[in-house]
Order: C-alpha cells, then sequence, then structure tokens
C-alpha cells in the first residue's frame, strides 16, 4: 500500500487520525445514555421478557466497566492500548461474552420452558466474572508481561511453523481470545433470532424491530474482529472509529425498539399501570420439544468458535494482505458480514408476510390477543 494509500485510510473521509483518537471515547461514553435508556424500557414488566435474558442485557454494564478498568492497566502499565494486550484483551471480552450467552440461554429457557429459572444462570455468571477479575488482578501483580496470553495462551501452536509462508506479530491475538470473540459475535447473532422468534410467544411483532435495532451492535463487533485479523494495525483506525459509532448508533436504535416494545405493551410516560409494578409477568408456555439442551448449544458454540479460530488465526498466516493495511478488504468485511445477517432477517420478514402473519402495524396495542399463551392462565 502506497503512503498516499495509508493517508486516506488513517483520515476516513477527512477526518485526521488525530481527530478520530478523540471521537472514539466520546462515542463509546455517549452511548451508555441510551443502554440506559434501553435497559429501562427493555425492563417494563408488560413486556414478559425472560428475567434471565433481562439480566444478561444488564450484564452488559460490567461488561462495559470491565473493559474500562482493563483499558487502563495497558495503558498504565505498558503504554499501550487495550487490543495489544492479550491477557488484559481476553479478560474484558469474556465478560461480553458471558452477556451475550446469558441472553440466549435466557430467551431460549424463557420461550421453551415452564417456569425458567434465573438463579443458577446468575451464579455461573458471577462465579466466571469472579475468576476473570482474579486474573487480572494476578497479571498486574506477578506481573505479566504485555505480550502475555490469555489463559495463558492454552492452544497456541508452537512457533515456527514450517507450513505458514509468514510469522506472527507480538499482538496477535492469542486462541483463547479468538475463540472468545468469536464465540460472542456467534452468540449475538443466535440472540437476534432469538428475539424474532419471541415475537411469536408473545404474539408482538415488535420484537422483530429489536433485532433489526439490534444490527449495528452486530456491525460494530464486525469492526473489532476485522482489526483484530489485520493485527490492530494503526493505519486501519477508521475501523475502531466506525465501531464506536456503530456501537453509539446501536445503543439507540435498540433503546427506540424497546421504546416501541413498551408503549405497545401499555408504557405511558406519566400513567404507572400495575403491569409496570414488581418483576416480570411470568410466561405459561407448553414446552417445545426437539430443543437442544442449554449443555448441548453450549457444546455445539464451543466447537464451532474454537475451529473457526483455529482457521482464522493459522490461516491468515498464508495469506499477505493481513500483514499489511487493506482498506478495500477490511470494508467488505465490516459490510458484507451485517449485510448477510441483515438479508436473513429481512427473507424471513417477507415469508412471513406472504403466509399471511400479521405485520407489525396491525399488532394490537397490547401486543396481546384471546390465542396468546400470555392469557392462559
Amino acid at each position: 500500500m502506497t503512503v498516499e494509500n495509508v493517508s486516506v485510510v488513517r483520515s476516513l473521509g477527512g477526518i485526521t487520525a488525530e481527530r478520530q483518537e478523540e471521537l472514539v471515547p466520546i462515542f463509546f461514553q455517549a452511548s451508555l445514555v441510551p443502554y440506559l435508556l434501553f435497559l429501562y424500557f427493555l425492563s417494563y414488566r408488560g413486556n414478559r421478557i425472560p428475567n434471565l435474558a433481562n439480566f444478561g442485557f444488564q450484564f452488559l454494564l460490567v461488561f462495559v466497566f470491565g473493559t474500562v478498568i482493563a483499558g487502563i492497566l495497558a495503558k498504565t502499565m505498558f503504554d499501550s492500548t487495550l487490543a495489544n494486550v492479550d491477557w488484559l484483551h481476553g479478560s474484558a471480552e469474556s465478560l461480553l461474552t458471558i452477556s451475550n450467552i446469558v441472553i440466549v440461554i435466557g430467551f431460549k429457557d424463557g420461550m421453551t420452558a415452564m417456569n425458567p429459572s434465573m438463579t443458577r444462570g446468575c451464579i455461573v455468571a458471577l462465579a466466571i466474572t469472579t475468576f476473570l477479575f482474579v486474573f487480572m488482578a494476578l497479571g498486574v501483580i506477578l506481573p505479566f508481561q504485555e505480550h502475555n496470553k490469555f489463559l495463558w495462551g492454552i492452544g497456541n501452536l508452537s512457533s515456527p511453523l514450517s507450513w505458514a509462508r509468514r510469522m506472527e506479530p507480538d499482538n496477535a491475538l492469542s486462541i483463547p481470545t479468538w475463540t472468545i470473540h468469536i464465540m460472542s459475535v456467534t452468540e449475538y447473532i443466535v440472540a437476534m433470532k432469538l428475539v424474532w422468534d419471541f415475537s411469536t410467544t408473545t404474539n408482538n411483532s415488535r420484537w422483530k424491530g429489536l433485532t433489526f435495532g439490534m444490527l449495528p451492535m452486530h456491525a460494530s463487533s464486525i469492526c473489532a474482529v476485522t482489526h483484530h485479523f489485520f493485527y490492530n494495525n494503526p493505519d486501519l483506525l477508521f475501523l475502531v472509529t466506525i465501531q464506536g459509532f456503530l456501537t453509539l448508533f446501536g445503543n439507540i436504535t435498540t433503546m427506540i425498539a424497546a421504546w416501541r416494545i413498551a408503549k405497545s405493551n401499555g408504557w405511558t410516560l406519566l400513567e404507572r399501570r400495575t403491569a409496570d409494578i414488581g418483576g416480570t409477568l411470568p410466561l405459561e408456555l407448553t414446552p417445545a420439544e426437539n430443543t437442544d439442551s442449554n449443555a448441548i448449544l453450549l457444546a455445539k458454540l464451543v466447537a464451532f468458535t474454537v475451529v473457526l479460530s483455529y482457521v482464522i488465526k493459522y490461516g491468515e498466516l498464508n495469506l499477505i494482505f493481513p500483514a499489511t493495511p487493506n482498506s478495500c478488504i477490511a470494508l467488505s468485511l465490516i459490510v458484507g458480514v451485517p449485510a448477510i445477517t441483515a438479508s436473513y432477517f429481512v427473507l424471513q420478514s417477507i415469508r412471513s408476510r406472504r403466509l399471511g402473519e400479521p405485520d407489525e402495524s396491525l399488532v394490537h396495542q397490547d401486543g396481546l390477543d384471546e390465542e396468546s399463551p400470555l392469557l392462559k392462565k
């Protein structure tokens, strides 16, 4: 890549690299307010969101807190960015993975179990979180070096690799960190599908709007993975800037989607209804047949993400472009992957209309009808 092309990459449509570095924390900080509002609207009792799924969305705040702490440690200990310090990076990203899997299991159990409980899920999530913070504290006390690997790089292949065309840089993600990243992305896509299906459970198609509202957040995660694929090359800083913007934009779109769901279920700004007091209203459902247990679902997710982690981490060693900044390939990834995900749900929406399922605009204000399982007491 020529010097001119690198300049174009770093400038991002005329915005200099220095200005981008100023914008990134502004985007992330500003995204907190709409996310808190999203949690408020989502937690409205009339929405009937499963308690564990609701807890999963709330748990994301722990990820935010952990990322801030890890980022401060990376800067103060090594004068580096979090993405380049694998043991801190993997620890922080694991908190997002926990959040996403709790959301997935929460919706899955909420739609298939008679009386889903959130106690066990909360205990497991908090236990793993405690371990991760202890691991980070251990890294500070010992201390770990900048390029020590998350979970000691378990699963990494020994270098040099005779079949590889080049060596990895020191800041390359370890297998555990790649696995955590890919699992987060995969879990979020599964969560989007379950949110979509929850519209049938509640007979309120406004939940489908939340799936579409989650797309910018999905695209944000693809920006992060793409940046890591290029070894966090500073000449592709625009990926981090777009990630920050999409996080802010995604929190706004999910907030609007949650507001529409709450409004359809009776929420108003001035009127406090009985349904808005206390915990989530219970779902009374007939357990779905032929669904995987949570253990099997987790096993499938782990197997898929571990295999894909090896393919990406070591497969790219035989490619030329990851070692150099390539804006065209980077842009194709951050646009192409979310576009494929979006097209799936667009096709699902078209299919639903062709089958004569009720359109979102035709759903009753309360999001319920006489045949809804929520009204079968």
